[in-house]
């Protein structure tokens, strides 16, 4: 690992004369800043096992001629490896079909209810259009998704079985259409732990189910 440590301290040090070093350091630097399909507070874990596999490949390659460029052209498809399991595809939808397998992993802390409707909150995930509609495909049990960003800015998606522009509404005043909606929670409080950006959302849930709004609770099956 000796090279590799060379071509990290280059870049981190900015040792621009050691020219190869530093060019080879500049696409490492890239293939950790721009690997962001993975959020790293919800999926904190896999996040960093996907950026050292990333790093791991990199250092296989630092040997070879013109290691920037060969590098530089292998990004996406280093990326597209990590995420596969079995058929290729894009890279968007193997990151999806991840991240969708990932969040069902995480039920149990992620569930939550508005008026009887039970409804998966997910942080800063974004891409909610495909990820959102993927994981109510896949998880039908569930009646809504909601994503929150850290500036508080939620996107919510519903697959017919409840109005989400009525709950984005009676939320934070949003709107959108019944299976896509958005808004944004005011004094949000950005968070760096799960744990504490669900107890905002569930603080706000019990306020607004206190008060009487459009949104009529889940009849019982």
């Amino acid at each position: 690992m000796a090279k590799y440590v060379d071509v990290v301290n280059a870049v981190d040090l900015w040792h621009q004369d050691e020219v190869e070093n530093f060019e080879y350091g500049k696409v490492c630097m890239r293939l950790v800043t721009e690997t962001r399909e993975l959020n790293r507070v919800v999926f904190g874990d896999e996040d960093r096992k996907y950026k050292v596999s990333l790093l791991k490949e990199a250092a296989q390659m630092v040997h070879q001629e013109r290691a920037n460029i060969v590098l530089d052209e292998k990004i996406h498809t280093l990326k597209k490896n990590f995420f596969r399991e079995d058929q290729d595809d894009t890279l968007d939808n193997l990151a999806t079909k991840f991240i969708v397998k990932l969040l069902g992993t995480k039920m149990k802390t992620m569930t939550i209810y508005y008026k009887g409707y039970k409804g998966f909150l997910s942080y800063n995930v974004g891409n909610t259009s495909i990820v959102g509609n993927g994981f109510l495909v896949t998880y039908p049990e569930y009646d809504f998704i909601v994503d929150v960003s850290t500036r508080g800015t939620m996107s919510l998606r519903a697959n017919n079985k409840v109005n989400v522009a009525m709950i984005s509404k009676e939320w934070a005043g949003g709107g959108g259409h019944p299976n896509a909606a958005g808004g944004r929670i005011q004094g949000f409080k950005e968070q760096f732990r799960y744990d504490k950006v669900k107890a905002q959302i569930e603080n706000l849930i019990h306020a607004k189910e206190a008060v009487a709004g459009k949104l009529d609770y889940k009849e019982e099956a």
